[in-house]
Parts: structure tokens; C-alpha cells; sequence
């Protein structure tokens, strides 16, 4: 659920592509319908969002590894996801990435 002071949106957790913090909130981009930003700050949905399922990229980021299409590993590092965006990713962050994606796939 995503909640900000105008609705409460209801989503699946594979219908979320990505989401990135803003100071106060976090700004939410879904497979289906536009945008949303919900009320909580992006450390709320660090907790909250299952660890076996995103990972986080850069300061801020977190991605749904289900939409994650191509990592791109060398200088400069960045994921592409299922909606064609590319997620800048931290070079030190890639080993531990790659590891975890390869683990979900075996």
C-alpha cells in the first residue's frame, strides 16, 4: 500500500519497478499507471520492502530485481530495467549485485 495526503493506492509488489527518495518522500514507478509519491521517506521503505527482492543500486535507489534487464558493470555501471530507464549504480556495488541476482536465479 502507498499512501500519500490525497489516496491510498493499492499495488502488487511485482508492479513496482523502482523507487527513489526524495527528502520527505519516495517517488514509486510502476509496469502499470503513472507514478506515485507516497508520504513515507525512502528509509521507511528500505525496511519495509523485502530484501530478497530489491536491491539498491546508488544512495537513495531501490530496484525490484524481477524488472532489472541488463547490468551494465563497467565504468560507468548502471542497471537497465524492464521500462528501458537506466539506474546509475555504485561501482563498488556491483560484485555484491551480480551475486544476488545470480543466487535468484539458481
Amino acid at each position: 500500500m502507498l499512501k500519500n495526503a490525497e489516496l491510498l493506492q493499492f499495488t502488487y509488489l511485482q508492479n513496482i519497478i523502482y523507487c527513489r527518495g526524495d527528502e520527505h518522500t519516495t517517488n514509486f514507478y510502476l509496469a502499470e499507471g503513472p507514478p506515485l509519491i507516497a508520504d513515507k521517506d525512502f528509509a521507511y521503505f528500505e525496511k519495509t520492502l523485502p530484501k530478497s527482492g530489491f536491491i539498491s543500486p546508488d544512495k537513495g535507489v531501490l530496484v525490484n530485481i524481477t524488472h532489472v534487464t541488463l547490468l551494465h558493470t563497467v565504468w560507468p555501471c548502471y542497471i537497465e530495467l524492464s521500462n528501458g530507464e537506466r539506474i546509475p549504480m555504485a561501482y563498488f556495488r556491483r560484485k555484491q549485485i551480480m551475486h544476488k541476482i545470480q543466487r535468484l536465479q539458481s
